[in-house]
C-alpha cells in the first residue's frame, strides 16, 4: 500500500473517527474530555481539511483538479461551523458529494469534461510533443465521448454516494449537536459510510479505466502506469 494512501487513511478517516469517540479504546476516555463535544466534533471536521492543504503545499501542486479539491475541502471546513442537528445536518455533511456531481454536471453542460484534467493529472505531459498530442486526443471523437462518458460516472458517483450519506446520516445521527451522543452515532455513521464511499469509487474507476482499455487496448498489467497511458495514444495517433 502507497504512503501517501495510508496517510490519507489515517487523515480523513481514523483520526476524525476518533476525534468523536466517548470511549477511546475502552478506556472510558475521550478527546471531548479535553476540548469539549464541540471541540471534538470541530476537530473531527478540520483535520482532513488541514490535511489536504498541507498535502497540496508540500507538493506545490497547482491545477484545476487540485484546486477543485481544495475548495471542496475548505467547503467541508465551512460547513463545520454550520452546527445543525437532523437532516440540515445530513445535508450539509455529503458537500464534497454533492460539490462533485455539481461540478461534473457543469463541466459537461460546458462541454469541459472533468475528466479531461484528471487524465491532465494523471498524463501530466512533460514536453511539447506530449503536450501537443494529447491537444491532439483531445479534439478526436472516441476521445471526447470517453471523457464525457467518465465525467457523467464520476457525476452518478458523487450523486449516489451523497443521497446515501444523507440516508444513512439522517436516519443514525438522530441526537442533538453538541451532545455526546451526537458525536458517538456520527462515528457509527462515518464508519458506515467511508467503505461503501471507498467502494463506490473503485468501482466507478474500475468502470472508467474498462472503458479506457476498451477502447486503447493497453496491458491490463500497466494500465496503471503513465507510460503505458502515452504508449496508447501514439498507437491511437499513428493508426489515424
Amino acid at each position: 500500500m502507497r504512503p501517501d494512501l495510508i496517510l490519507n487513511l489515517i487523515f480523513t478517516v481514523a483520526l476524525p473517527v476518533l476525534m468523536l469517540q466517548q470511549n477511546l479504546f475502552g478506556l472510558g476516555w475521550g478527546v471531548y474530555l479535553w476540548v469539549g463535544t464541540i471541540g471534538a466534533f470541530m476537530l473531527a471536521a478540520l483535520i482532513p481539511f488541514a490535511y489536504l492543504l498541507f498535502a497540496q503545499i508540500k507538493h506545490k501542486t497547482v491545477s484545476l483538479l487540485w484546486t477543485l479539491v481544495t475548495y471542496s475541502a475548505l467547503l467541508g471546513a465551512l460547513a463545520a461551523f454550520w452546527w445543525v442537528d437532523g437532516l440540515w445536518f445530513a445535508i450539509k455533511d455529503s458537500s464534497h458529494s454533492i460539490f462533485l456531481a455539481l461540478i461534473c454536471f457543469v463541466s459537461l453542460i460546458v462541454k469541459k469534461p472533468l475528466f479531461y484534467w484528471v487524465l491532465l493529472e494523471l498524463l501530466n505531459p512533460q514536453t511539447p510533443e506530449e503536450h501537443k498530442l494529447l491537444e491532439w486526443a483531445n479534439l478526436q471523437k472516441s476521445v471526447i465521448f470517453l471523457t464525457r462518458s467518465s465525467t457523467l460516472l464520476l457525476m452518478c458517483k458523487g450523486t449516489f454516494v451523497s443521497l446515501v450519506n444523507i440516508w444513512v446520516k439522517y436516519h443514525i445521527v438522530t441526537a442533538r449537536f453538541k451532545t455526546l451522543e451526537f458525536n458517538q452515532q456520527l462515528s457509527h455513521a462515518i464508519a458506515i459510510m467511508i467503505p461503501l464511499s471507498y467502494l463506490t469509487t473503485a468501482l466507478v474507476y474500475s468502470l472508467i479505466i474498462f472503458l479506457w482499455w476498451r477502447a486503447f487496448r493497453m496491458p491490463l498489467k500497466t494500465i496503471l502506469m503513465r507510460s503505458s497511458w502515452w504508449d496508447a495514444l501514439a498507437r491511437f495517433a499513428n493508426r489515424l
